[in-house]
This record gives structure tokens, C-alpha cells and sequence, in this order.
């Protein structure tokens, strides 16, 4: 009780900014943290990060729970695709430099010829394809398997129902694939 205590009457009666990182947000939860997603404006999360490494097919080949929202450079693989939002020419710099291949990072916006020839390229589009797929699986994962909220208490609560709703994920994968 005295961390909330601490950081409402820093930030209420001082005045000071309390940065994310040190803010306690659940006193059931505490390894939960803040996590702003998406454009300027829209809610606040609180939750974990899932790092999932997927083969092809779509079952998943490993996970891990990160601490806090660690950058995502940090993460890269040798494939690296993302939305519209994290391109930029530093990101594609930084990608390459740390050996990934294929960066797939579609740039918003009006674009020059050579970006858009860039982008047509058949590797790209598969990897932009493929990202689209990941966003609909992990969909799935937090409304079918429930991964959106866990039931649990503390970290070993949250990796073992995460490691569940992988398990029952992938079991759901294989059976569809032998079922055809």
C-alpha cells in the first residue's frame, strides 16, 4: 500500500510526473504494466506483452512474457513485418543493421515510384500478407482461448494460462490441418 500511496501524492499534491516504469497499477497484479498502443487519444491498456514466434501453418513455436513494454528493436527475428505505424527509414536501418532479411514495413502516405516498386515486390507482399495473418491469429487468441485477461494470480499465473491458450491454440491448429 505505500508505493500508491507514494506516487498519488507525487503526482497529486506535488505535482510531479510519475513514469510509467514505477507505477504500481495493480495491487493484485504487480508485475502489470501500462502499455499505450495505437494512436494519441485512445484508452490505455494494462496487461503483459507476448512475444509469439510462429512457424508456418500458424502454430507457435515459442513465447515469452515480456517485462514491461521493453522497445521492439530489442525482438527483431530474421523476418520483421509491422504495420504501417512503425515504418520509418531508422527502423529499416536498424532492422538491416541487426541481420534481419526481409523488412517488411509498408510506409503510410504518398509514396515515390521506387518505394512503390519497392513494396510490389513478391517477397514483400508475402511478408505483408503473412503479418495480416498474425494480426487475425492473435485476435483469436485473446477472444477463443482467452488470453485477453487471465484468471491467474502473479507471473507464474500469467505463464502458465498463457502457455495454455497456446497449447489449446495449437492443438486447434494441428486438427484443422489433419482434418483436411
Amino acid at each position: 500500500m505505500e508505493q500508491p500511496i507514494a506516487q498519488t501524492t507525487r503526482r497529486v499534491l506535488h505535482g510531479a510526473a510519475v513514469p510509467a516504469g514505477e507505477k504500481l497499477v495493480s495491487l493484485f497484479a504487480p508485475h502489470t504494466a501500462i502499455i499505450r498502443k495505437g494512436k494519441p487519444g485512445r484508452p490505455t491498456q494494462c496487461g503483459r506483452v507476448l512475444w509469439l514466434d510462429e512457424v508456418e501453418g500458424g502454430s507457435s513455436s515459442r513465447y515469452q512474457l515480456l517485462d514491461g513494454k521493453p522497445p521492439e528493436p530489442e525482438q527483431l527475428p530474421r523476418w520483421l513485418a509491422g504495420d504501417r505505424g512503425r515504418h520509418s527509414p531508422a527502423n529499416e536501418r536498424y532492422a538491416a543493421a541487426q541481420g534481419v532479411r526481409q523488412v517488411v514495413l509498408p510506409k503510410p502516405g504518398a509514396q515515390s515510384a521506387k518505394r512503390i516498386a519497392h513494396e510490389r515486390q513478391r517477397w514483400f507482399r508475402r511478408g505483408h500478407d503473412r503479418r495480416s495473418g498474425l494480426e487475425g491469429r492473435s485476435s483469436g487468441l485473446k477472444r477463443r482461448h482467452k488470453l485477453d485477461r487471465c484468471r491467474y494470480h502473479g507471473d507464474a499465473g500469467m505463464e502458465r494460462w498463457v502457455g495454455w491458450g497456446i497449447i489449446a491454440h495449437d492443438l486447434r491448429v494441428i486438427a484443422t490441418a489433419t482434418a483436411r
